[in-house]
């Protein structure tokens, strides 16, 4: 049973936006360092220089604006889509 998406509280929307973004970033950049020195060694090496928490605090905030903004905007397109009717 699907819900429409103004019924569901606009936090639990964004989360789910936010770690599916989260998600695809963090295995496009695996695949990234993967191709570029074709093993996964680099990866290790680059979280383990101390840069590891500017990193993942960047990933984080990057997916919640996205998360947020993409809630808005489908939010915002459902009350279109609605008042025509």
């Amino acid at each position: 049973m699907t819900k429409n998406i103004l019924e569901v509280p606009f936090w639990k929307i964004a989360l789910r936006f936010s770690i599916l973004f989260l998600g695809v970033i963090s295995l496009i950049i695996a695949l990234i360092h993967y191709m570029k020195y074709e093993n996964f060694s680099a990866v290790s090496e680059s979280l383990e220089a101390g840069t590891w928490s500017a990193f993942v605090s960047q990933k984080i905030a990057i997916a919640a604006v996205y998360g947020v903004s993409m809630t808005y905007f489908s939010r915002r397109k459902e009350k279109k889509k609605n008042k025509k009717y």
